[in-house]
């Protein structure tokens, strides 16, 4: 698996495909993405984690985070400092919390799996 690069397209008439999705509507279906690789669902991930979550986890907030795999995954190799080349063979199982435990600087202290 190539984490870096783009899988291979939904076509047009694929249900799965965002044009489909009512949320998508007011949205010109050309800039409707039909494809995304790791990196731009990092990219994507981590100016919400910057302006959102940190901030409001310094205020003393607690959160839950729920999301795609691609999406969990961009935030594991984040806050744990997982290389690219390893992140592959990191698994994400359905439905069972991850809990992190960060410093003032939101490093990660600890973590756990609540199952």
């Amino acid at each position: 698996m190539v984490i870096w690069s783009l899988p291979p397209p939904l076509q047009e008439d694929d249900p799965r495909h965002p044009r489909f999705d009512p949320l998508y509507d007011e949205l010109e279906h050309e800039h409707l993405p039909s494809s995304e690789s790791l990196a731009q669902c990092q990219a994507r991930l981590l100016p919400y984690w910057q302006e959102i979550i940190t901030t409001r986890v310094h205020s003393g907030n607690r959160l839950l985070v729920i999301s795609h795999g691609n999406t969990l995954r961009s935030l594991r190799m984040h806050v744990e400092k997982i290389p690219s080349h390893e992140i592959e063979h990191v698994e994400i199982p359905s439905a069972v919390p991850l809990v992190y435990h960060f410093d003032s600087k939101m490093q990660m202290i600890e973590s756990e799996w609540l199952e």
